[in-house]
Order: structure tokens, then sequence, then C-alpha cells
């Protein structure tokens, strides 16, 4: 796939939609003058400026697409789900209000297993920098990934030898912490047994602390492949995005149908992470609906028509047991879809053509078999054209088997 970086204006205003318009129009009239007609879509993320800016446009070109960064819309998931026990602390006081519960409280060397995830995550951080910082709690870790290395707790090519310290503000970066420390769960436990430091023993979670901190992993684990795949430059992901949306959906309602089941005696907890699950599922049906109706294919129409493009899926999804296969009659309504979008392109190409050039415009398919039939000095006349072949070419597109998963599109 080839781009080509045209402009970049620093914005020096309040970033209003009417100013970003401006200046988009700048970068277009700078760039070789270009016009609205040859802009043929537009990506961006969901800032409330930016709606006014697209909002603009489509008063001077109505006919474009406005394509709404899904990355972007699945940061916004996860930051409904796990914000008010992750990503935003409540605040610095409260933190040092927390760790000062434990630092002065002498006796305090085993104590009652606490639901708050805040507080979980606010002890896993302080561990991380007890280990990170002081020598003796580095060197018991190292000593103890190799014990369990040869025991075979922990895989023997396993290279981490330090937890990652998390940015609050990067989700992405609170599950690469939490994901770490799961894995070595047993070394972290290993020092706890082999120091006689009571700070670090204050902050050692216990057995169902670390079981929430798996449930968390749990629930990150649905995002990051999306988030992931859906940030390239260099190969087309229209074709995607709907897949893993609907992907998403799917492990969310999975993942609240197990919380359900959880024991009494913990279930506030559970019902917590279902409450904010549901949330965030909430906020994802603002930009893309649960399910895909024949009303609302249409607005999807860019999405679904990079689907059946993709010589690896084609209808695959839409067909029984799929993906997007949200009622018995979807497949065929995907067609004529395909079919109205590839007669429309007919149309336009025909219009486009010139008395300059011989098209298949000028030409039934008759006259030119007859005329490559007639240049030939061989007898493979099955490489012509013949009028006999009467099936569009979305449909022999679709009838032919779907390309290797492996297949490089481009």
């Amino acid at each position: 796939m080839n781009y080509r970086f045209i402009g970049f204006h620093e914005l020096t205003e309040s970033h209003t939609g009417i100013y970003i318009y401006n200046t988009f129009i700048n970068i277009l009239n700078e760039y070789f003058n270009l016009k609205f007609n040859n802009i043929l879509s537009i990506i961006r993320d969901n800032a409330s400026n930016n709606d006014i800016f697209i909002k603009t446009i489509k008063k001077q070109k109505k006919t474009f697409y406005d394509i709404r960064c899904t990355a972007h819309i699945i940061n916004l998931v996860v930051q409904t789900i796990l914000r008010d026990y992750i990503l935003n602390t409540k605040s610095k006081k409260n933190i040092i209000e927390y760790i000062n519960e434990f630092i002065n409280n002498e006796d305090n060397d085993i104590y009652i297993f606490d639901n708050n995830l805040d507080n979980i995550i606010i002890k896993l951080r302080k561990l991380i920098n007890l280990i990170k910082y002081i020598q003796e709690n580095r060197k018991l870790l190292f000593e103890g990934i190799e014990k369990y290395k040869r025991e075979g707790v922990i895989s023997s090519d396993y290279n981490v030898i330090h937890i990652p310290l998390d940015n609050t503000t990067r989700w992405n970066s609170t599950f690469n912490m939490i994901k770490t420390a799961i894995d070595l769960k047993q070394p972290i436990i290993y020092i706890s047994k082999n120091i006689t430091n009571k700070e670090f023993k204050r902050y050692i979670l216990i057995d169902n602390e670390w079981s929430v901190l798996n449930e968390l992993k749990n629930i990150f684990e649905i995002f990051v492949k999306p988030s992931v795949k859906l940030q390239r430059q260099l190969y087309i992901t229209l074709n995607k995005s709907l897949l893993y949306i609907y992907q998403i959906y799917n492990k969310l309602e999975h993942l609240i149908d197990i919380f359900k089941k959880k024991p009494q005696s913990i279930s506030n907890f559970y019902n917590v992470l279902i409450s904010t699950i549901n949330a965030g599922i909430e906020k994802l049906n603002k930009y893309f609906p649960r399910k895909l109706t024949p009303s609302l294919l249409k607005h999807y129409k860019l999405y679904i028509i990079n689907i059946i493009l993709d010589l690896r899926l084609k209808l695959l999804h839409f067909e029984e047991s799929g993906l997007l296969y949200f009622y018995s009659n979807i497949s065929n309504d995907i067609t004529n879809l395909l079919k109205t979008e590839f007669t429309k392109l007919k149309i336009e190409l025909k219009r486009k053509s010139t008395a300059s050039n011989i098209s298949f415009d000028k030409l039934n398919e008759n006259e030119i078999y007859n005329k490559s039939n007639s240049d030939s000095d061989s007898d493979s006349d099955d490489i012509y054209i013949r009028n006999e072949i009467s099936d569009e070419e979305y449909t022999i597109y679709l009838n032919e088997n779907t390309a290797p998963k492996k297949i490089d599109l481009l």
C-alpha cells in the first residue's frame, strides 16, 4: 500500500472544528491545489471538534466516507471499563493514605483479601518498585526465576527478568505489568519467603488478589490484539475492523456469563466487574451496533465491501457460525450490496470513458471476440472473451474459493 505525507501544520489557535477545517483546506491548496473531489475518505478520532470538522466538510462535499478510527474506539471502551479501578487512581492523597495504613501497622503481616482493584494495583506497583530499587530483591527475583525454570514451573526459554512499571495513561502498559507479574508470581512469592524486610511482606498479594489480577488480565487480553492490528500503516485494516469489533462483543459477553456463575461469597466483586463491562459494551454500541440489521448494512458499507474483497474472507463471516451472521438472509443481502456497488462502478466507468480510447463500452463482447480471434495465429480460442459468458465478475469472484490464510494480499 502506498501513501504520501502531503502536509503537517501546527495548530496555534484553539482547536475548534472550524479552525481545523480551515487548516485542512490550506493544506489541500498547498499540495498542487487539491480539491474536495480528490477526497475519497477521512479517517479521524472521535473528538467533538472533529465531529464539527466533518459536518463542515459535508456542507461542501456530501459524498465521502467518514471513517472513525476503530483503534481509538477500542481505547475508549477500555477506558470506560477500567478507569475507576486502574487507569485513573482516585488521587495521590488516597494512594499515600493507603500505603501509610500498611506502613504504620506493624502487625499487618497477614491481612484480609482486599477486593478493591485500585488498592491491589497500588500494591502491585509498590512491589515492583521494591524489586526494582532494592538490590537484594532483584537478586532474589533472578534466583526465583532460575529455580522455577529448573522445576519446570516457568518455561526454560522465558527471558523476562524484570517487571515493567505501568504508565496509568496507557492501559496496554498496565496489561503488560499485570501479565508479567502473573508470569513471575512464584519468583515474587519466593522473594517474600526469603527476605526479612517487613515492608515487602506487607505488599505481597494473597491468593485471592492474584485471582483478581488474572481476571483483569483476561479483560485486557480481549483488547490487546485488535488494538495492535488496527494501528498499522503498511496494510489495510478496514477489512478487519468489523470482525474485531464483534469479536470483542462476543468475548465480553462470554466473560459476563462466566462471572455470573462465580460463588456467592465473592459475587459482589464480580458484580462490579459485570457492571463495568456492560458500561464498556454500551460505549461500543455508541459507535457500532450490537447487531447489524438490513437497514444498517448501508451505513457500514465501506467496512463490509472491504471484508468481501479480502480474498481470504469473502462471505465467510456472513454465513452461519460466522462473526457477522446476524440473521438468516444476511449473506444474500451482502451479495446484493456488492452487486449494487459493482453496478454503480460500471456506470461511473462508462461515464468517464473517452471516445479516443477503445473501451468495453464501444465494443460489445462479440466484436471483441471476433477481433481477437481473427488476429490470432493459434487455436487457443479459450483465452478470448466470448459472448456466451454472462456471469458478472462479482458473481464469479464470490463463487471462487477463498485464498489461503497466509497469502500476501499486497
